[in-house]
C-alpha cells in the first residue's frame, strides 16, 4: 500500500516509537510559502511579469506578435512538501483554471489545457475545472501580429503551493 490514509498513520506511530526510544526523527520543517513567483516568458525568452495580481487572477500584458508564452512558477513536490508519507514524486506547479485573452474588445478564454491533451509542461488532466502545471506550461495564444499592441492575459491560479522558500522559480527557461 502507498496510499497516504494507510501509510501516514504507520509512519506517525514509527516516529512516535522512535522519539521513546530516544532516537531523533528527521525534521524536514523548512521555511515555506504559497507565492508562486508566477510569470508567462515569451518565445524570444522575455519575461512578462504581471501587471496586477487580483485574489487568484495575475494580468498580464502580452505584446499582440507573441503567439505562445510558458507560465513559469516554482515547483515543489508533494512527497517532500507533505511527508514522506505522501507517494505523490511529481513537480507541481499551479493549478491554473480559466485563461482570458482580451484583444481590444474580443475577449477569448482559453481551454486548450483543460483536456487529455498531452501539452507541454502541464501535468495529466485530472478532470474538473483546473489543471497542474509542472512549472514551465505551455499556452498558446494565437492570432500573433493581429490587434494591438499588446492584449491581456489573465490567468487563474486555483492552488499554489507550498514551496520551499529558497527555491526560486525555474531559472533555466526552457524556450523550445
Amino acid at each position: 500500500m502507498t496510499d497516504q490514509a494507510t501509510v501516514e498513520p504507520i509512519w506517525k506511530a514509527v516516529a512516535a516509537r522512535a522519539e521513546t526510544l530516544g532516537l531523533s526523527v528527521a525534521d524536514n520543517a523548512a521555511e515555506t510559502t504559497n507565492d508562486p513567483d508566477i510569470r508567462l516568458v515569451a518565445e524570444d525568452g522575455r519575461e512578462i511579469r504581471a501587471v496586477r495580481h487580483t485574489g487568484n487572477t495575475y494580468s498580464f500584458m502580452v505584446p499582440s506578435t507573441v503567439s505562445d508564452v510558458r507560465i513559469v512558477s516554482r515547483t515543489a513536490r508533494p512527497s517532500e512538501m507533505i511527508g514522506p508519507f505522501c507517494d505523490d514524486r511529481r513537480d507541481l506547479g499551479v493549478v491554473v483554471g480559466e485563461v482570458v485573452v482580451t484583444n481590444g474588445r474580443d475577449r477569448s478564454v482559453l481551454t486548450d489545457h483543460l483536456s487529455d491533451a498531452d501539452i507541454s509542461g502541464w501535468q495529466a488532466y485530472e478532470g474538473g475545472v483546473g489543471r497542474w502545471t509542472s512549472g514551465n506550461a505551455l499556452l498558446s495564444l494565437g492570432n500573433a501580429g493581429e490587434g494591438l499592441f499588446a492584449r491581456m492575459v489573465e490567468v487563474e491560479v486555483l492552488v499554489a503551493g507550498p514551496y520551499h522558500v529558497g527555491d526560486s522559480a525555474q531559472a533555466a527557461v526552457q524556450v523550445a
